[in-house]
């Protein structure tokens, strides 16, 4: 026990809609439909209500299904330093990116790289901020498996901000590339089981 889920967010979405939108509707022996009422007997009210609370369960159980990675290969954040006004510093940036993403790739993961998603976002036309592109990779955090930082990521804001959100959605991160379980291994330790490397 102690582990806490993998999936806390969507358990605990499912929970807060059946305790303020399910449970709500069946109250002091009344069954509500929008705004009205009918009474029945609440034995007939917990039928109802455990039958909701299946459907949820089931709901739950086909999300993690949906979420886990096909056949041990991971959807793998690659975390790294990207911001800053030295050209050089940039490619090099860029390099240890790709580099990462390749070695992901042919180990047969899937990479998640925001280095080559972005790549010159701050020249953009649209003016995006820093901050949208900052969501975007949290949000792209949620769908994903593992954790991956480059050499540098401890200076960096965005990665610094990427790695905390990924140990609060409790995803295993791995330094560099080489150290990220191949898919082998992810079927063989069980995809909940993994541990940050």
């Amino acid at each position: 026990m102690g582990k806490k889920p993998r999936l806390f967010g969507e358990v605990r979405d499912a929970l807060n809609w059946f305790v303020f939108e399910a449970a709500i509707r069946y109250t002091k022996g009344r069954r509500l439909f929008g705004t009205a009422a009918v009474l029945r007997h609440p034995l007939h009210n917990a039928q109802d209500l455990f039958e909701e609370l299946i459907d949820a369960t089931f709901y739950l159980r086909q999300t993690v299904r949906n979420l886990e990675p096909d056949r041990g290969r991971m959807r793998v954040f690659v975390s790294g330093p990207y911001t800053t006004d030295d050209p050089e510093e940039r490619e090099r940036f860029m390099a240890e990116a790709k580099e990462a993403v390749a070695i992901l790739a042919k180990m047969g993961h899937y990479p998640i790289c925001p280095h080559l998603h972005w790549n010159d976002w701050e020249n953009h036309p649209s003016g995006l901020s820093y901050f949208y592109f900052v969501r975007w990779c949290l949000d792209q955090l949620k769908v994903s498996h593992a954790l991956c930082r480059n050499p540098g990521s401890e200076g960096s804001r965005g990665a610094k901000i990427e790695y905390h959100r990924a140990k609060l959605l409790g995803l295993p991160i791995y330094y560099g590339p080489e150290s990220v379980p191949s898919p082998k291994e992810v079927l063989r330790a069980g995809w909940t089981n993994l541990k940050s490397g």
